[in-house]
């Protein structure tokens, strides 16, 4: 029978059971947790019943059978592990659930709560409510399952542990995985701390950093690649444009000009050791410069659009000079040597105004550039007088260069002064008077140091002077007054233009423009206007915001019976077409360059513009290009070099 007694924990005193064969091993109490030993049986052990005969018997109570059937085995349990003595097997355990034979519905229909036979659970029925009687699908019958004693709360055995609860914290022989717990790892201070300190300033700065240093890496990795597609890209165009002009080139003349001159800018814009003058080889700006000036000069004689190139080149040419660092790294040259060029380029020019025109130019980008000394000295390297100092003293003016005007005025008047005859002294050269020299020594009150106009081709020159005098003084009126004077067509025209260039009122300029330009369009009948004048005209007409198609109109005016003056048309068209360029913010249309006169140097200018405009814009252009006449790809490519080395 099992053996009753009290846990001896004083506190405890619970009352506990256990199997005979238990004696005398220790135990843990299920209440308290106190290790305590099991006393032995108060008595022998009960006889076994005498079984019926046949029927098996066992000494083993987990074993045990009644009259040769098999016991529960809950039953069994119960019994075993009951808190009381005596206590029935069926203590703790639920009764046998008894199946219904009827179950309650509600009709989805009436809403009436009716009764079925459990037959029909699951089945489709008719409601049994006779107003109703639709069919709808009886819900099925809930399965009543034998209650198992461990989930039973009521007359559980004190020493039965439910699954659901945790194993007793030292027990052994347990299946379930244990851990030490958390409060135990804590007092032992086995756990790390999960509490971090706020980062600090200089913490956040590591990270972000760190976090921008990957990106950018990330983003110069793309870029690294980009960069050598492009890289590979352009070099193939470029390629293309030199082999154009080779030897066996496709291009031949001064078309070959425009190609070099543009491969000129593209070594110079890559801005890396002997970029300009490289020790072997044409590479180098300096040289495809120097090939472009070879090809023009020997064209001159009969093409005027070279002259207009050559201007184009001087311009370009300035952007050689560089400082001391650049100097020593190979990337530019001193500005001596820059000046040196422009000279020869610009002496090239063997027209007087086409010249004029170029020094003006060249002497604004120097000033641009902060050299406006060198400009002194292109004056002396291309004078025979003192009209180059007056056109370079003239932009000084414009430009507040205050200092250098008093002194060029001083080394005008002492060349004057210098070819006046003296006595017993051979006769120096004649001085050359041009209008720019007028217009200089008058605006400074100076003019009587000339010598007087007598020939009728020195007065006309002393009547321009006077005009373009007049504005530069600001007397607009009285400028346009003076030049209307003028005993032709022509020299009216120029007159206007010389005033009209003067810096003043932006109101009375435009006026003078008009005046300029109205005279062009109806003075000259059918002989044409003259070409430098209209050149010098049109870039003056678009800083006063004269119509753009108006001006396009007046470049057609020149040379209209002179084929080798009519070409000039082309430059002249060019100012207004490159303004249009300039503004267009996506991809430009050929139809663009087809506005400057075609097959003029100027055209093809045009189209190395266009093609570099549209590299940066497009990226299809290069199939563009191959669409181009055979003739006209060579600037296409070479200006899709350009736009591609500007992109990246």
């Amino acid at each position: 029978m099992p053996i009753r007694f009290k846990c001896p924990n004083p506190k405890c005193q619970k009352v506990l059971s256990a199997k005979d064969q238990q004696a005398g091993k220790k135990v843990t109490c299920p209440a308290c947790k106190q290790v305590l030993t099991i006393p032995g049986a108060s008595s022998g052990p009960a006889p076994a019943p005498k079984a019926p005969a046949g029927a098996g018997t066992t000494t083993d109570a987990s074993t045990a059978t009644t009259n040769g059937a098999p016991a529960d085995a809950d039953e069994l349990a119960m019994s075993l592990l009951a808190d009381e003595p005596g206590a029935p097997a069926s203590v703790g355990r639920a009764a046998p659930v008894e199946q219904p034979k009827t179950l309650t519905a509600t009709c989805p229909y009436c809403d009436e709560q009716v009764q079925f036979d459990v037959a029909l659970a699951g089945k489709q029925a008719p409601c049994p409510n006779p107003e109703c009687r639709r069919i709808f699908k009886v819900p099925p019958l809930t399965k009543q399952e034998k209650v198992d004693w461990r989930k039973t709360a009521s007359g559980l055995p004190s020493g039965a542990r439910r699954p659901t609860e945790p194993v007793p914290e030292g027990a052994w022989g347990s299946t379930q995985k244990s851990y030490v717990s958390k409060e135990a790892l804590e007092e032992a201070e086995a756990l790390p701390s999960q509490q971090q300190d706020p980062l600090t300033l200089s913490q956040w700065a590591v990270r972000i950093m760190l976090a921008g240093a990957s990106v950018g890496l990330v983003v110069a990795g793309v870029l690294f690649v980009l960069h050598r597609m492009s890289s590979k890209k352009k070099e193939k165009l470029f390629d293309k444009a030199m082999a154009a002009v080779s030897k066996d080139g496709t291009l031949k003349g001064e078309e070959t000009a425009v190609v070099h001159y543009a491969a000129g800018i593209y070594h110079l814009r890559r801005n890396e050791k002997d970029c300009v003058k490289p020790d072997k080889g044409e590479a180098g700006a300096w040289n495809q410069f120097g090939i472009a000036r070879v090809r023009l000069n020997t064209s001159t004689k009969d093409n005027l659009e070279c002259l207009a190139m050559l201007i184009e080149l001087a311009l370009a040419q300035v952007d050689l000079g560089g400082n001391q660092d650049q100097v020593s790294e190979g990337k530019r040259l001193t500005w001596p040597e820059v000046r040196k060029e422009v000279g020869v380029t610009l002496g090239a020019i063997p027209d007087a105004d086409a010249r004029t025109e170029g020094l003006r130019r060249v002497t604004r980008k120097l000033i641009e550039k902060g050299q406006a000394g060198l400009a002194e000295q292109l004056a002396e390297q291309l004078s025979n007088g003192p009209g180059a100092f007056a056109v370079v003293g003239l932009e000084f003016l414009r430009a507040g260069e205050d200092e250098r005007v008093k002194k060029l005025l001083k080394q005008i008047t002492d060349q004057i002064v210098a070819a006046r005859p003296k006595k017993n002294m051979p006769l120096p050269p004649p001085l050359k008077v041009t209008p720019d020299l007028v217009t200089f020594l008058e605006f400074h009150d100076r003019g009587k140091e000339l010598p007087k106009a007598i020939k009728p081709e020195e007065m006309d020159i002393d009547q321009v002077g006077q005009a373009a005098a007049r504005a530069w003084k600001k007397e607009p009126a009285k400028a346009r007054a003076e030049a209307l004077k003028a005993r032709t067509a022509a020299l009216k025209l120029e007159a206007l233009i010389a005033a009209a260039d003067a810096p003043g009122d932006e109101g009375e300029t435009k006026a003078t423009v008009e005046q300029a330009i109205a005279l062009a369009e109806t003075g000259f009948g059918g002989q044409g206007a003259p070409g430098w004048a209209i050149l010098r005209l049109v870039p003056i007409g678009l800083r006063a915001g004269v119509e753009e198609n108006r001006l396009l109109a007046l470049a057609g005016k020149i040379g209209v019976k002179d084929p080798l003056k009519d070409r000039l048309k082309g430059w002249a068209q060019l100012p207004v077409v490159r303004a249009r360029l300039e503004r267009e913010s996506g991809k430009a249309e050929e139809s663009l360059a087809d506005q400057v006169a075609k097959g003029t140097l100027a055209n093809r200018l045009m189209r190395v513009e266009l093609a570099r405009h549209n590299a940066r814009k497009d990226s299809g252009t290069d199939k563009a290009i191959e669409e181009w006449d055979e003739s006209l790809r060579p600037f296409g490519y070479i200006g899709l070099a350009l736009g591609l080395q500007e992109a990246d």
